[in-house]
């Protein structure tokens, strides 16, 4: 799974961890090692060990003692490709018949182990065996993963002594496996025996038999997290649960959540998500930051950023840790409850929304057509059964409280957002009901800006450009105040004014640019029948008493392409005067220029 720019990985789903390698990348030790753990006489026989078998027999049924395998290496190869291929087909029966503790599956793998050694050489065998046979608990398959899991490098780099650790764990995988609690001492134990096997073939000497074992097994090991999916996805994991659910869910990937689940996990599917990472980074990092994870008060944040117009979801904010283990029902600071999101999308049951939601109850109030200025009464007391939606309801009593104490006098709702009152957002909740609401929230998720109205214009950049159509003082006033209130870096105001107009405002705007902005580039506007020069000689009348640096370019494109070639890290380049304009007009003719056009240009 993949962020939107299909490159930054999310997570990785599987049933199997494996990752397949030829043999000439897989480490001398390791094949060794192997070769004297499980068939020593892998060389010599034809696909089946005779001294092997025999020796299991005597033991099993002559001595009546513990069953005996006897298997050979190919044999065991064969073992572990059908149980791969049932396990795989999701057929239980053959799944059963691939493990089944009886003669004749015994005789069955013999038989194929020949006919196998005749068609494949020893190498191809021992390489398939080493690329499926299973290395411990987690699904681990295959010797690659392996060396990534107990000692986090590759096949090709396995040592003697890691060597030897892997391939005893083949025998009791759940036993064996280091990574486990209480198996160390056995696993080391285990490694000191394949060690001592590696000695008596002659593929290692005394000395190098020694040195290996004088190292403690908990010296060697640098345990790995291989869990798969959105566990181990860090801050993209509660995206990565959204998207999880929708493909679990849709019929389009599957008639049964059986078999989406199938196909999430062995499909081979490259899932390309609508996740920007700086959003969702952001969010994350916004959640944290407002309201820490581990904070005394308990108090949840949730965020859902959306991309206006489409309804693209670019990322998840809550401070919490993901967690889908049962460590998050003893740590509060742990969950994989999204609360931006519905429980059929991985939310809870909801909470109160925040002040945040108040102007979309505005929006619903007047998409009922109700007037803004009705006078409602409002209560501290209201019936949470009026409150239902779609079947969903609850008895009882809603206490509703303001900020402060607030007020419960009559109130219109607008002067209710305004003031911010709970009580005058339960009064018109009362009369709309939830579902406009939500379907008012729904529709504002697909809800395209003004054009030209604090528009923010596409770039790659540490940086940000608008474009707005202030073209008069208040418009710039009111602009600029409020990307103050966001800005983290400078605010760079790019403006001029309109030929053929009243000339008393530009003196007026020069000056509040200049009082508002940190840095200021005045240019051309609609110059029409006036010089452009003699326009913004009275804009600058404005700022002549001002300290705010500035640059003045009469020829907008290329003040456009300064302004962006000496922006700063944060900054907010506020373009104004044009906004859904895509001309300029000069003694009465009207030239093409979108400046959504320039500002591309100058990236390309």
């Amino acid at each position: 799974m993949y962020a939107s720019d299909g490159t930054t990985k999310i997570a990785e789903f599987y049933a199997d961890n494996r990752t397949v390698v030829p043999l000439k990348k897989i480490s001398k030790p390791m094949r060794q090692a192997v070769v004297a753990r499980e068939d020593r006489r892998f060389f010599q026989h034809h696909g089946v060990d005779i001294q092997g078998v025999m020796r299991a027999f005597v033991q099993t049924f002559i001595k009546k003692g513990s069953m005996q395998g006897g298997s050979s290496l190919t044999q065991q190869y064969v073992k572990n490709v059908l149980s791969m291929q049932a396990r795989e087909s999701g057929d239980s029966i053959a799944q059963y018949h691939a493990s089944e503790q009886t003669i004749a599956r015994k005789v069955r793998e013999m038989l194929i182990a020949v006919q196998m050694e005749k068609k494949y050489t020893k190498y191809e065998i021992l390489q398939g065996y080493l690329n499926i046979a299973q290395f411990g608990n987690h699904n681990l398959y295959g010797v690659e993963s392996a060396a990534k899991r107990y000692f986090n490098t590759t096949a090709a780099k396995l040592t003697i002594g890691q060597a030897a650790t892997i391939a005893a764990i083949t025998k009791n995988p759940a036993k064996y496996d280091p990574s486990e609690d209480g198996n160390l001492k056995e696993a080391q134990n285990q490694r000191d025996i394949v060690l001592d096997l590696m000695l008596q073939e002659g593929y290692i000497s005394q000395k190098q038999h020694d040195e290996a074992q004088s190292v403690p097994l908990k010296d060697m090991l640098d345990i790995q997290n291989v869990d798969s999916g959105c566990q181990v996805a860090g801050d993209a994991a509660f995206f990565c649960d959204y998207v999880t659910r929708q493909i679990l869910k849709n019929k389009e990937f599957g008639a049964t959540e059986a078999e989406r689940n199938k196909l999430l996990k062995e499909g081979g599917l490259r899932i390309v998500t609508t996740m920007d990472v700086k959003a969702n980074t952001a969010a994350m990092n916004a959640a944290r930051e407002t309201i820490p994870p581990d904070d005394p008060s308990g108090f949840e944040v949730a965020i859902a950023a959306i991309k206006p117009g489409t309804g693209e979801v670019l990322g998840f904010g809550l401070n919490r840790i993901y967690d889908a283990t049962d460590r998050a029902q003893t740590d509060s600071t742990r969950t994989a409850v999204n609360y931006a999101v519905d429980e059929a999308d991985g939310g809870g049951w909801g909470f109160q929304v925040g002040s945040t939601w108040k102007p979309i109850n505005l929006v619903a109030w007047m998409q009922n057509g109700k007037p803004i200025n009705q006078v409602l009464r409002t209560s501290t007391s209201y019936n949470i059964a009026s409150f239902s939606c779609n079947g969903y309801g609850f008895a009882g009593t809603w206490s509703v409280q303001n900020s402060g104490g607030g007020t419960v006098a009559n109130e219109s709702p607008l002067q209710g957002l305004v003031m911010s009152h709970n009580t005058t957002q339960g009064a018109m909740a009362q009369q709309i009901g939830l579902c406009s609401i939500a379907d008012a929230a729904k529709s504002m998720a697909t809800a395209t800006g003004v054009k030209g109205r604090v528009e923010v214009v596409p770039t790659d950049t540490d940086y940000t450009v608008l474009i707005d159509y202030a073209h008069s003082p208040d418009g710039v006033e009111n602009v600029l105040k409020a990307v103050r209130g966001f800005a983290k870096g400078r605010v760079v105001a790019l403006f001029g004014c309109g030929g053929d107009r009243d000339r008393t405002k530009r003196p007026k705007m020069g000056k509040i640019a200049a009082d508002l902005a940190d840095f200021c580039v005045v240019t051309s506007d609609n110059p029409r029948t006036e010089e452009p020069k003699a326009i913004i000689d009275d804009i600058l009348e404005g700022m002549k008493d001002s300290d705010t640096p500035m640059q003045v370019i009469v020829d907008r494109p290329e003040a456009i392409h300064w302004a962006l070639a000496h922006a700063q890290k944060d900054d907010i380049i506020v373009l104004m005067g044009k906004g859904h304009e895509t001309y300029q007009e000069v003694n009465h003719v009207k030239h093409h220029m979108d400046e959504r056009e320039i500002v591309a240009e100058y990236f390309a």
